[in-house]
């Protein structure tokens, strides 16, 4: 088996394919703010990022299986940021709806699983791709993993908290973060700025953001577009916070491939999305 680029192969190929062996993969996170110090792809770059290392890791510990990698979608929903110059923002039916295209068009090619690799946890985003996945399965069969809510969001807070270590608190750590900064300096030194080691720590409640119908972050103070310590960041955090996401990663899609495996979204992360009214 084999890792394919799907949009270099023909339809004669993908015809050919055994289906029970082969399973979809597609990138997908929007163009949007970072701060001042972080570049607008900075979700698309890193979740293109994991996708190759994933799938090189994948073919590694099991070439037993066909990686199809259909080419990425720098898409997202991002109400929060969209006031930010350079945000493309899109709505949350619209998300919605290329996915469930995109997954029905898999579907009548005979494919049974696809997996969505995600830098992007935006709870709009994911409430998007969780309606997509309900759709898909109930409609045409298709399994549906997003890979990153999966890992994080399956936690409690109280397991959340466990886990806090190296700065990478999911609670005050939000966006262009100490996480994001240092994954950027890590994989790509050349695209973030020099002024992030001088960003004074700015933090937000996205509890009470969330609850009180928040929409929009300069609204609430946080005119640099980030929430978190970036001047925490260093390419050692990134290398460690990479790795790791390989790892569980990977572990997930084994799971998922070999058993239908889907971790459920935390409670917490689930009444949080029904407070919320998308755009």
């Amino acid at each position: 088996m084999s890792i394919v680029n799907m949009e270099k192969i023909t339809w004669k190929e993908i015809d050919n394919l055994d289906k029970d062996k082969s399973v979809i993969f597609v990138a997908l996170s929007p163009i949007e703010e970072h701060g001042p110090h972080l570049p607008l792809g900075t979700d698309y770059i890193s979740a293109k990022d994991l996708l190759k290392a994933v799938i090189d890791n994948l073919e590694k510990q099991n070439n037993a299986y066909n990686y199809i990698i259909h080419p990425s979608f720098p898409i997202g929903y991002n109400e929060c940021v969209m006031n930010y110059p350079g945000t493309i923002s899109f709505k949350s039916e619209t998300v919605e709806n290329i996915i469930v295209d995109l997954g029905e068009s898999i579907s009548r090619s005979g494919f049974k699983k696809m997996v969505i690799v995600n830098h992007h946890l935006d709870l709009g985003h994911i409430k998007a791709i969780e309606n997509a996945k309900d759709i898909l399965n109930k409609e045409c069969s298709l399994k549906v993993l997003e890979v990153a809510s999966s890992i994080i969001y399956s936690r409690s807070e109280k397991e959340n908290a466990k886990i806090v270590k190296n700065d990478l608190d999911m609670k005050r750590e939000i966006h262009a973060d100490v996480r994001e900064t240092s994954f950027m300096l890590f994989k790509h030194p050349e695209l973030v700025k020099d002024c992030y080691s001088t960003l004074d720590p700015i933090y937000l409640d996205m509890k009470e953001f969330i609850k009180s119908g928040g929409s929009c972050w300069k609204k609430y103070g946080m005119e640099e577009g980030y929430i978190g310590s970036p001047a925490k960041g260093s390419k050692e955090k990134g290398k460690i916070q990479f790795e790791g996401m390989i790892k569980n990663t990977v572990e997930l899609i084994f799971k998922f491939i070999r058993y239908g495996y889907m971790p459920e979204l935390s409670k917490e992360i689930k009444i949080a999305m029904n407070y919320m009214i998308l755009r």
